[in-house]
């Protein structure tokens, strides 16, 4: 019920077994963001994997470490508006890892992915792993 707001969450689905074969945990924790939060041990490395709505084209990767993501956060959000990135940084929590972003066509109430990204999910998640094993060393 997300529309593109749901690219994390697909994309993440799609790679789960490829992961978990390299014995990385893999954590859907869609927007419950106490669950999430509970989740993470002292010592956890992150690697989050979101929606993000900007200029780019659909179907865009990019990434930033999870510091550059929670000190470029802008705090000023209704309470209701709770993050993950926001989390982190009010509750001092400050686990190595990065921010991988997935560029969506809208943000809305919809089943699914939009036709575009949908059509370009398989490039994403070759991206979105590329950005992984980098980041891991190649494993």
């Amino acid at each position: 019920m997300m529309g593109d707001d749901g690219a994390g969450l697909a994309a993440a689905e799609y790679l789960l077994d490829s992961l978990q074969e390299l014995e990385v945990e893999v954590l859907i924790g869609e927007t419950d963001i106490d669950y999430c939060i509970s989740q993470i041990e002292k010592d956890d490395e992150l690697i989050i994997v979101d929606a993000a709505f900007g200029d780019a084209r659909t179907g865009t990767v990019w990434a930033m470490t999870l510091k550059e993501a929670v000190e470029s956060h802008n705090m000023n959000h209704w309470q209701h508006d709770r993050d993950l990135i926001g989390e982190l940084k009010t509750s001092g929590i400050m686990p190595e890892g990065l921010l991988i972003c997935i560029e969506v066509q809208d943000i809305c109430f919809r089943w699914g992915l939009s036709r575009e990204l949908q059509s370009r999910l398989s490039t994403v998640c070759s991206e979105i792993w590329t950005l992984i094993t980098k980041y891991k060393g190649g494993f």
